[in-house]
């Protein structure tokens, strides 16, 4: 009995990290930098990678987390540093944001900190209610709490 339900986990484990790769696989690259020529990226327009948990800078893990937003499909994803990502977004009035219905693959990272890194980054984006970007940086926010600072890449 037990045997069927790890089988079953392990074959759901399997569906939902393809499922999470064909999002990824199909996100755009949107914007880029900003039309103001300022050097602002924007929200879709760069791969952003964690560099900070509230206030705390990341360090020590082989894979740097990132997040991937896509304004066509509304979906967002990435990797946490061990596992893969995806869900859904939508940007409310003016700097107001929304993550939902994220899911993510299962494996269990003992290696450094990568588990203690991916609880803290899929709690601030959950709990994220707000965002900032200004010139490389987005900072995710809970009303006026810093929950999660990101350094944006061209895609």
């Amino acid at each position: 009995m037990r045997s069927n339900y790890v089988k079953k986990q392990g074959i759901f484990a399997m569906m939902a990290a393809g499922a999470i790769l064909m999002v990824l696989a199909g996100m755009t690259a949107f914007g880029g930098e900003s039309k103001s020529g300022s050097g602002d990226f924007t929200l879709e327009g760069a791969k952003w990678l964690l560099t900070e948990i509230k206030g705390e800078e990341i360090g020590g893990i082989e894979t740097i987390p990132f997040i991937n937003f896509d304004r066509e499909k509304k979906s967002a994803g990435g990797n946490t540093g061990c596992n893969v990502f995806g869900g859904n977004y939508e940007v409310l009035a003016g700097d107001k944001i929304r993550l939902y219905d994220t899911i993510s693959t299962m494996r269990a990272c003992i290696e450094d900190d990568r588990m203690e890194v991916e609880r803290g980054f899929m709690s601030g984006l959950q709990n994220a209610n707000r965002y900032e970007i200004k010139g490389k940086t987005l900072k995710l926010f809970r009303d006026k709490e810093l929950l999660l600072e990101f350094r944006g890449e061209k895609k």
